[in-house]
């Protein structure tokens, strides 16, 4: 009872190497807690960032959701560790508006990097390495500072060591001479540079989750904002993208998990399938190590949808309202709640047994303009699917 008056002990994780405690109260809701840690940072853009523990049992990072209490969601017994990571990402941290949303998207990006989950080349790493140095330390001081500050950071990948053959000495003075020709470059503009060739790696901003196919051979899915990538065992070049236009269906019973996509999507998004074609639909079989691993990736599928969505209503909202706001030969306008139905967005919810909309189903679809998938999980599987809310 005085365990649950005073809270439970709980050590938060953060980008910077860093780390902060404090006790949970039972009341404490997941955004309260999100927003206790970003006030740390002065962070105001924080819809990208999210809090999350790591599953032991499976290798997996289940995310704090940020409308329940904290203490009522499947934490693991005794003292709680969480870690405060990027969630979502933007393909482009120039869009961002704060430095300090920008230098946390580094430090999450330079963790990738170092430690070998974004694979670089030898001389990319260097670069990097000498951006990561202007960033963090600022000028250029000596050959033997540059050598110190790599190995105290780790900015060069393990990897990267052993595949070139080279001491570290030798790599501090390749990192040096690069570090020396970035002077006067400030903080903000060495991130950019390092987010600039981040960016344009082909796993940065996804979440992997290894799956395998029905015969039993190893691939990861890639979850992000733009959709699903797969790619088979370590490669990093995906074998197959979908994107959240294509996916019509997600479920999974026990650990089955099963992704439909449906061809005209794909078709309309290379370029313009015939509306009047019929569209076929095809499925991905993919199994996960327990139920709790199928839920996890459902969640993150269903949660980068629905960001994704969010990022796209601005443009929605300019394109759908500008075309309906039209005159018509009477010069009456035609305002967004009389437009033809075709030009509305409709929201189509599943019914239960009597024929009437049942809000304990998680199954939303809408309409296919927008190509939203319905997501949901088989009977008896306990998934806190939300349903998705569509864009008004």
């Amino acid at each position: 009872r005085r365990l649950m008056a005073d809270g439970r002990p709980c050590a938060i994780a953060l980008l910077d190497g860093t780390s902060i405690t404090m006790r949970i109260k039972a009341s404490l809701l997941g955004s309260e807690l999100l927003s206790l840690v970003c006030s740390r940072f002065g962070l105001h853009e924080r819809e990208y960032f999210g809090l999350a523990w790591k599953e032991e049992e499976i290798g997996l990072y289940q995310w704090i959701d940020a409308k329940g209490r904290v203490l009522e969601q499947p934490l693991p017994k005794g003292d709680i560790k969480l870690q405060f990571m990027v969630k979502f990402y933007v393909k482009d941290i120039t869009t961002l508006k704060e430095l300090t949303t920008k230098r946390l998207f580094f430090l999450q990006s330079l963790n990738k990097v170092t430690s070998g989950e974004m694979v670089f080349s030898a001389d990319e790493c260097f670069r990097l390495a000498a951006f990561a140095l202007q960033a963090l330390e600022g000028e250029y001081l000596s050959e033997s500072a540059t050598r110190h500050h790599l190995d105290a950071r780790k900015l060069i990948p393990d990897a990267v060591i052993v595949s070139t053959g080279s001491s570290l000495d030798t790599i501090a003075r390749r990192v040096a001479e690069q570090y020396q020709q970035l002077a006067q470059m400030s903080e903000s503009d060495a991130i950019t540079a390092y987010m600039a060739i981040v960016q344009k790696h082909p796993c940065y901003g996804l979440h992997y989750y290894d799956v395998k196919d029905k015969s039993g051979l190893p691939w990861r899915l890639g979850i992000s904002v733009d959709g699903i990538a797969q790619f088979f065992q370590d490669s990093n070049l995906a074998r197959k993208v979908t994107p959240w236009t294509a996916l019509s269906n997600v479920s999974f019973a026990r650990n089955k998990l099963v992704l439909t996509c449906s061809s005209k999507y794909l078709e309309d998004d290379r370029g313009g399938a015939s509306p009047r074609k019929a569209a076929s639909t095809t499925s991905d079989f993919w199994f996960t190590k327990t139920q709790v691993h199928s839920r996890i990736v459902l969640e993150m599928i269903q949660q980068q949808h629905v960001f994704s969505m969010n990022l796209m209503r601005p443009v929605y909202h300019t394109v759908t309202q500008t075309s309906m706001l039209r005159r018509n030969s009477r010069g009456n306008t035609t305002s967004p709640a009389t437009a033809p139905p075709a030009m509305r967005e409709r929201r189509l919810v599943s019914t239960g047994s009597n024929g009437t909309a049942s809000s304990d189903s998680p199954v939303v679809m809408r309409s296919k303009t927008l190509g939203t998938p319905s997501i949901h999980a088989a009977a008896g599987s306990p998934a806190s699917n939300e349903a998705i809310t569509p864009v008004t």
